[in-house]
């Protein structure tokens, strides 16, 4: 049997449900397997704290694959070395006997980036008939492991040791496979140890998606969200890998809030409720779909958009606000400020400059405060 549990499984507080994806193949020449259960333990094996029961049926790769390393070649997969998992879980013990908050995210931080794979799978573009054939056999089952059943400590740093038990039965003979894997809950933001490279301004593609607006939002499929000015196309888990794709680790969605005037019929985000479903659009493209970018869910508000006299005063990104910040106020620099913090969030200019040609929305005053 194959079995891919990766290694890195992680959410960011205060978010306390970590999404294990979990991998399965059939490399047996005795036909047909059937998967029955797919459950997440303890390390003891005592308290279930995930739970799939299924009748899924697993077609043979055989003549297509014969080993376990063959299907992680033939689709780019490249898990951590033993000797990355050991230092990995040297870290995770160190950090838990460390009483200073800052170090101890730095430790847990670096067990997390250890036990990372150290390359991700192919794009499916780019694979053989042969390679595709072995991706369509595999199965992928995604398991929301609650870890406040594994660790009284949900609002620090930690990682913890799970077990992962598949049940099943092949050609008439009933089997069980038990293997181990890290789970994480890291610190909202990286603190210290190493460098996180990342993007803070980054918008969707609201035209693209004009119809599936947050009112109409399907649940379950908050993955298709987008609701900005981007042109190509691009939701939110769109972004999350292109990020990927260009090695950064975290992104942040900031989407335009308010009607624009430039662009009157241009999506923009204009209430609470859409602001919850875009926050959390952004937490299941972390947590829920291939986790492996860290996606914050920030806004761009506006005094005004540039308009055809070329009257312009600024533009500020709203990050870490618990709700909805909205554009305009009395279409003031300092509105746009006061907006931000009564949202709970803080301010950074997007683009307080015009260029070289003279073009761009600088930020026009700068005694505004704090």
């Amino acid at each position: 049997m194959y079995v891919e549990i990766p290694q890195d499984s992680y959410c960011r507080a205060p978010a306390t449900t970590a999404y294990l994806p979990i991998m399965l193949g059939n490399l047996s020449d005795q036909g047909t397997m059937t998967i029955r259960s797919v459950e997440v333990l303890d390390a003891k094996g005592q308290v279930v704290v995930a739970t799939e029961r299924t009748e899924s049926k697993l077609e043979s790769l055989a003549g297509k694959a014969g080993s376990s390393e063959e299907i992680r070649t033939a689709l780019g997969i490249v898990p951590p070395t033993a000797a990355d998992i050991t230092t990995a879980r040297a870290f995770v013990i160190e950090a838990a006997s460390t009483v200073d908050r800052k170090q101890r995210n730095i430790l847990v931080e670096r067990a997390f980036f250890t036990s990372r794979a150290k390359q991700s799978m192919k794009n499916p573009d780019e694979l053989t008939v042969n390679e595709a054939k072995i991706q369509q056999l595999l199965k992928t089952t995604t398991l929301a492991v609650d870890l406040t059943q594994i660790t009284t400590d949900t609002t620090s740093e930690t990682a913890v040791l799970v077990a992962v038990r598949i049940t099943g039965e092949l050609a008439g003979q009933p089997f069980t496979l038990d293997q181990q894997t890290m789970v994480y809950l890291l610190a909202s933001l990286p603190n210290g140890g190493m460098w996180h490279p990342g993007d803070g301004h980054v918008h969707t593609d609201g035209l693209a998606y004009k119809d599936y607006i947050p009112s109409q939002c399907v649940p379950g499929r908050e993955d298709m969200y987008g609701y900005s000015d981007a042109v190509d196309g691009a939701s939110v888990w769109m972004r999350r890998d292109q990020a990927n794709c260009k090695g950064m680790q975290w992104i942040i969605i900031t989407d335009h809030a308010g009607t624009a005037a430039r662009c009157p019929t241009q999506a923009r985000l204009d209430s609470d409720s859409e602001w919850l479903v875009y926050k959390q659009a952004c937490q299941l493209a972390t947590t829920q779909y291939s986790p492996t970018v860290t996606v914050c869910s920030g806004e761009e508000l506006a005094t005004k958009e540039l308009n055809e006299s070329g009257d312009v005063t600024g533009h500020l990104l709203s990050y870490a606000n618990s709700q909805y910040a909205a554009s305009y106020g009395n279409g003031t620099c300092q509105s746009l400020i006061s907006n931000v913090i009564g949202a709970g969030g803080f301010g950074v200019v997007a683009h307080p400059y015009k260029n070289a040609l003279g073009i761009g929305i600088p930020w026009s005053d700068w005694n505004a405060a704090p």
